[in-house]
């Protein structure tokens, strides 16, 4: 990449950074929690603070603009034990910071890495509620773990975990279906 087209990306994404950071959540918009490490690192390249253009200061200096690449995403330190799960206990502006998903791919396309992490936004409901109608992301969706049991001992069939798709048809006569999860099944 020449140095002009690096530096004119740079400015690129850090306005589309700023203003994904600005924008209102609407209900069904899908935002990507980014990790806040690799946040942080992608901030000092772009030079985030500095409000001045590189016309007006000079450019910085290509050694020290390469030094500071932040590689390619990084959102491992957000994930849980499974799949795209996020490990509990996550804080916003701690842990990781909240941009669209197209801003988020934006970065993707430019650096890499990964894993994407969208999660839907929904409008919280009900009456009683003083939260009624404010937009939330639901960064733990529910998860439900299905078995099949023998139906006498209620243990699960084997020692194998495998995706089923119609979980009712890998069902015998002689099992039954059990389920545990994680969050209430009526939210």
């Amino acid at each position: 990449m020449g140095r002009l087209h690096e530096v004119s990306e740079c400015m690129r994404m850090k306005a589309a950074v700023k203003t994904g950071l600005g924008v209102a959540m609407k209900e069904d918009a899908v935002w990507n929690p980014l990790a806040m490490q690799w946040f942080v690192a992608w901030k000092a390249y772009v030079d985030w603070e500095d409000e001045w253009s590189e016309a007006e200061r000079g450019p910085r200096p290509l050694d020290l603009l390469q030094s500071l690449h932040p590689g390619p995403i990084d959102n491992t330190p957000l994930l849980g034990t499974v799949g795209d799960e996020l490990r509990p206990g996550l804080a916003e502006n701690v842990d990781y910071v909240l941009l669209p998903r197209d801003v988020c791919r934006d970065l993707a396309q430019v650096f890499g890495g990964g894993p994407d992490l969208g999660r839907y936004v929904q409008i919280k409901r009900g009456a009683s509620s003083s939260a009624a109608g404010i937009p939330f992301l639901d960064l733990y969706p529910v998860r439900c773990d299905v078995y099949v049991c023998h139906s006498k001992t209620k243990k699960p069939k084997g020692g194998n975990h495998a995706r089923i798709d119609d979980p009712a048809a890998a069902v015998a006569p002689d099992q039954v279906l059990y389920y545990r999860s994680t969050f209430p099944l009526d939210r």
